[in-house]
């Protein structure tokens, strides 16, 4: 790809599997242009370790709002248990990254705050880009 920019969008993102979202970040990685992904309050679990995995990059700039702050502990495989008595059941924690913890029930703040009421967010990112 030899776009000078990318925009990514992962707003109201609410996770996912990391063995797909690992591709696309390997990817981005590669690309060679600026980036600029799109953050906001409904973003949380695995696209809050997307971000993580990507914010420090020097081509990478995050825009938006803070996130959940749910990423330090999953249920990544579906896992179910089953209380005995109650036949309540629940998903069990499998997974857990400790390079997440700084961010849990904190969230992930952007480099650049966009404002909600202002005009569209995709617009937003275009003047910054121009303006920078």
């Amino acid at each position: 790809m030899n776009a000078p920019n990318l925009i990514v969008d992962v707003r109201n993102n609410s996770g996912g599997g990391f063995k797909v979202s690992q591709q696309f970040i390997d990817f981005l990685k590669k690309f060679k242009g600026n980036i600029f992904i799109l953050q906001n309050s409904r973003t949380a679990s695995n696209a809050e370790k997307f971000l993580v995995r990507l914010k420090d990059r020097k081509n990478i700039v995050t825009l938006g709002e803070t996130t959940v702050g749910t990423l330090a502990y999953g249920s990544n495989y579906g896992t179910t248990l089953t209380l005995p008595h109650s036949k309540f059941r629940f998903y069990p924690t499998d997974t857990f990254d400790k390079e997440d913890l700084p961010y849990e029930n904190l969230g992930v703040e952007p480099k650049v705050k966009l404002d909600a009421f202002k005009s569209d967010w995709i617009l937003q990112t275009l003047e910054y880009i121009k303006a920078n």
